[in-house]
């Protein structure tokens, strides 16, 4: 078995169409997991399909003797900190970005 492996999870709408998504990396052996990518289509969102994804994906990484779940977004994306929080996300810290214009 892989220390790392990737499970996808995907939202349909009744005609089939991809609506929501997100993907986990699962560490087994540090048992810990990342959620990201994370996304719904714009006329899909404020439904709790990105909620759901992301507790399902709780629900599988706990299945799988995942330990601490990490989960990354900007400060500014308050669509995703709401969700986030709301199945239990806790801020930690600010990653700061540095670029160079060349």
């Amino acid at each position: 078995m892989y220390s790392i492996n990737n499970v996808d999870f995907l939202a349909a709408s009744d005609s089939g169409e991809s609506v929501a998504f997100a993907s986990i990396q699962l560490d087994h052996i540090n048992k810990i997991a990342e959620i990201e990518p994370v996304g719904t289509r714009t006329k899909f969102q404020r439904q709790g399909l990105a909620r759901t994804l992301l507790q399902q994906c709780l629900n599988h990484m706990a299945e799988h003797g995942i330990k601490t779940a990490f989960i990354r977004t900007g400060v500014d994306n308050l669509p995703a900190i709401s969700a986030y929080e709301s199945v239990g996300f806790e801020i930690k810290d600010y990653l700061f970005s540095y670029a160079k214009r060349m």
